[in-house]
């Protein structure tokens, strides 16, 4: 019940939400800036992101199901929610191939994957935003299988708490990946003032709608409600964040689930490159439900030899330097240097830090890049592939 009258059905909770005073997409004025090419010349050392681990979605032959968001489109860079929620709004990246040398130019910054580096390197960028498109497009053609199967679009429900821009700008992502591949998205807006009752009884309506197959809270909420309890609320088979603790049981397991979105793009990003996994070492950094841990289950299912780094670690660079594939989810300005990296490792650079106004990642990318054979660009590597493998959970979660 929700000001004193009963939700019966999606339109009644969509309807509501109407009725309440509206929170307004940020305006061009309070959007995070966006850096002109001119600006990005003057910035050093932006760096890259990663992805996740899983069957890979274009060897995978099962049917997804997927949902789609209604709104304007906007940029294609999403972040985990949790962690990445300062994160700037990024530009279009361009079309590129999914694999690229990183050419010599005069530049010595890379902010996206259409730039390249002044310093002479040996590395390979993995282009998530290439990758990003290959794999919407297969999800297109899914999307539309179920839709003439079951008469209607796979649903995806979006439920954003407050007015903080960054938040409404990624939900603006979503709806954008909704239309692209042919998903119907139902958009929830509350104000800050939203009691966790409330919160609870718009969860529970969309739990029980048929037309809701995916459903995924916009982090972080406001702090006077209770986060855990509210993703544990979520129906763990519409769990396309993959948060629920069922879904973390059974990836622990093996079994199949939903997994989280960044951990499973990292997976795809790693796989682009056409190399072996098995046997191969993989070293992560950073210990997070929503990165690091997830990550190491799945690199194990790919018969990785996995090391869990985090903060506590001693002699950190002993262990990265063997590292073939180096995962570095840390949270801490280019922390990773070159002189942790093994010669010839693929590196996947998940974390975005702001200092002094600018952008920076866990990796220092014009380091690592002349020591490393492949390495994910930022933004344009893990960011567009986690909102990918959103939608692919919104499939996945619809056929079964």
């Amino acid at each position: 019940m929700i000001g004193g009258q009963f939700i019966h059905s999606i339109k009644d909770l969509i309807g509501e939400s109407k009725e309440k005073k509206k929170v307004e997409l940020p305006k061009e004025d309070e959007q995070p800036h966006i850096p002109t090419k001119q600006e990005e010349k003057k910035q050093i050392n932006t760096v890259p992101k990663i992805r996740d681990s899983s069957p890979s979605i274009l060897n995978d032959t099962v049917a997804f199901d997927c949902v789609l968001v209604e709104g304007k489109r906007d940029q294609d860079i999403a972040l985990p929610h949790t962690e990445m929620q300062q994160q700037k709004k990024a530009e279009d990246l361009g079309e590129s191939l999914l694999v690229r040398p990183i050419l010599n130019t005069t530049q010595t910054t890379i902010s996206h994957a259409s730039q390249t580096p002044s310093f002479k390197s040996q590395s390979q960028i993995i282009d998530g935003k290439a990758l990003s498109t290959k794999i919407r497009e297969q999800l297109a053609k899914q999307a539309e299988k179920f839709e003439k199967k079951n008469k209607r679009k796979v649903g995806l429900a979006v439920v954003i708490i407050g007015d903080d821009p960054a938040s409404h700008v990624y939900v603006k992502n979503k709806i954008k990946a909704c239309e692209e591949i042919g998903i119907k998205s139902y958009v929830v807006k509350r104000d800050i003032n939203t009691t966790q009752d409330q919160l609870v009884e718009i969860i529970q309506t969309l739990n029980e709608s048929d037309e809701v197959d995916g459903i995924i809270t916009q982090l972080p909420l406001p702090r006077h409600l209770n986060e855990a309890e509210i993703l544990e609320l979520i129906d763990s088979r519409k769990d396309v964040d993959g948060f629920h603790v069922e879904n973390a049981g059974k990836l622990f397991t093996g079994q199949d689930s939903l997994r989280p979105c960044t951990p499973a793009g990292i997976i795809e990003l790693i796989k682009s490159t056409k190399k072996r996994l098995e046997g191969k070492h993989a070293v992560i950094i950073g210990r997070s439900n929503i990165v690091g841990k997830p990550i190491a289950m799945m690199l194990l299912e790919e018969n990785c030899t996995v090391t869990i780094c985090h903060s506590r670690t001693k002699n950190l660079a002993r262990h990265t330097k063997r590292a073939d594939i180096l995962v570095a989810a840390i949270g801490k300005k280019e922390f990773v240097t070159g002189d942790m990296i093994k010669n010839g490792a693929i590196v996947i650079d998940v974390g975005i830090n702001r200092h002094e106004g600018k952008l920076h990642d866990d990796v220092n990318f014009e380091q690592a890049s002349k020591v490393a054979s492949h390495i994910t660009p930022v933004p344009g590597g893990v960011g567009p592939m986690t909102i990918t493998m959103l939608m692919a959970n919104s499939i996945k979660a619809a056929s079964k």
